[in-house]
């Protein structure tokens, strides 16, 4: 899946227009049924995770997320959510073999684990979200969007962005696959 975060492209995406409303706090666990244009601000809790860091090709996601769900099926871990993908780096700034990430799955409890898996935690605080209803590998189009609103509302980066996976890329409509990007922001100094 080719995932990117176009820090190098952001002159060019800051004349995106912006489509968005803006919340406070989160409403549920599962995205509602929203249009793609949709970007928002959350307030989300930190949330502990069973991660599987990796280094190299985003084509790796699929093989990284069958690991990490054939660990987990094997500890004491008790998953508590849909898995996600976190992107530390761009290839906008790195090469394909030096792209840092990682796949994971948010969990109920501290586990004893062996690496190369971690429990990690996805940050608490503000973030903008979008969700793009369609194919996984589709959904990086909702970047540019994401970035354009928060340029035009004050916000910027805060930290490393985020995507989970939902419903089944083998069906259409309400079951088939959705992919909300979250990115942590806060709001820029005036």
């Amino acid at each position: 899946m080719v995932r990117t975060m176009l820090l190098l492209l952001l002159p060019l995406l800051l004349l995106e227009p912006a489509f968005a409303e803006e919340e406070t706090s989160e409403t549920g666990a599962q995205p509602e049924k929203k249009d793609e244009s949709i970007v928002k601000i959350l307030t989300v809790e930190e949330t502990l995770v069973l991660s599987l860091p990796m280094k190299g090709s985003y084509d790796q996601h699929q093989e990284a997320i069958g690991r990490l769900m054939a660990y987990a099926d094997t500890t004491q871990v008790q998953p508590e959510g849909m898995p996600y993908g976190r992107y530390f780096n761009s290839p906008m700034e790195v090469s394909t073999d030096e792209l840092l990430w990682e796949v994971g799955i948010p969990i109920a409890a501290e586990a004893e684990i062996e690496e190369p898996f971690q429990i990690a935690t996805l940050p608490g605080g503000l973030v903008a979200s979008a969700t793009y209803i369609g194919p996984y590998e589709q959904s990086a189009m909702l970047y540019p969007m994401i970035m354009g609103y928060m340029n035009a509302n004050g916000y910027q980066f805060a930290g490393a962005p985020y995507e989970t996976w939902y419903g089944d890329p083998n069906q259409t409509g309400e079951n088939g696959p959705r992919t909300e990007i979250r990115i942590p922001v806060m709001k820029t100094a005036e």
